[in-house]
């Protein structure tokens, strides 16, 4: 998208917050302040390494014991390490993940083009008979156990090893406050943990406090973590990239180009919610108002955007 110009580029003018780890932040940073966004950070999750790290390593050492190798995250990537000769094929969810196993010099073989596990599976399937394959799956410790079921029911022989934990650390909840009392347009999530740490610290207040504003999730596992939480509209990227959720927000802002007020914009925010406060409009009117908006420029969590 190139370097960002200040005021410049379809998200000129829209406050947008990530949810991601404070280390993970920088690149969608980058994507979005290269689309003209400004950009607040709501960390909401650490990666440290697993508690016990042997399996991890044992496995590493004795790659020529695999046939095949799966990852579903570039941190499943980085906590595998360099790839060592020799290697077996290998497997990964998606465009993201496939880009950091090249970074790593792993030598990608298949790369899912369907809807997560299954459609992972099903493409390995497609271009190796998976009866009696070999394969390794470096996960995060709790993880779904998605991958093995369905790599198993293709009769493969799962390794599964712990390569990192997810630990869920909710943002201060009075900061995230005042960003929302200050004015947010869109809130991004790229895991169901983030949904998670962001509805804990707003004391499960998650739908009231976003409700008006334009929420984009990467995929429908977090789409569906926001719908148990009653956040029913959020747009799901079309490609589960942190690309995918930039676009999506491109998709629903347009340019609005500079100058432009909230009311220009056409879309619910909590500036517009702040200066309705300001102006003396009672708070169930506004809580009306905003879920109105929120209704009518959001299309359903099911549908790409």
């Amino acid at each position: 998208m190139g370097d960002p110009v200040s005021g410049v580029g379809p998200l000129a003018g829209v406050r947008v917050v990530t949810t991601r780890s404070a280390s993970g932040d920088d690149r969608l940073r980058a994507l979005l302040e290269a689309a003209g966004a400004e950009v607040l950070a709501w960390p909401t999750t650490e990666y440290p390494p697993p508690r016990d790290p042997r399996p991890l390593e044992a496995a590493c050492a004795r790659l020529d014991r695999f046939d095949w190798v799966v990852f579903t995250s570039a941190r499943a990537v980085a906590a595998a390490g360099t790839c060592p000769p020799p290697t077996p094929r290998v497997a990964v969810v998606g465009p993201a993940t496939a880009r950091a196993a090249a970074e790593a010099g792993w030598a990608v073989a298949v790369e899912g083009r369907g809807p997560g596990a299954h459609g992972l599976a099903a493409q390995v399937a497609a271009t190796f008979p998976l009866a009696g394959a070999r394969v390794l799956f470096p996960a995060a410790s709790g993880a779904a156990p998605t991958v093995e079921e369905e790599f198993t029911a293709l009769e493969a022989r799962v390794s599964r090893v712990d390569a990192y934990r997810t630990v869920v650390t909710p943002p201060p909840a009075e900061r995230m406050r005042g960003d929302l009392a200050a004015g947010v347009d869109a809130v991004t999530f790229a895991s169901p943990s983030a949904v998670e740490a962001v509805d804990r610290a707003l004391g499960g207040e998650i739908a009231g406090c976003l409700a008006g504003l334009t929420v984009v999730c990467i995929g429908p596992t977090t789409a569906a973590a926001l719908a148990r939480r009653g956040v029913g509209n959020a747009r799901v990227a079309g490609t589960a990239t942190l690309e995918g959720m930039v676009e999506a927000l491109v998709d629903a802002f347009g340019n609005p180009g500079l100058g432009r007020t909230d009311a220009d914009l056409g879309h619910g925010s909590s500036r517009a919610a702040v200066q309705s406060r300001e102006a003396g409009r009672p708070d169930a009117d506004l809580g009306r108002a905003t879920h109105t908006l929120g209704a009518t420029t959001a299309p359903n969590p099911d549908a790409r955007p």
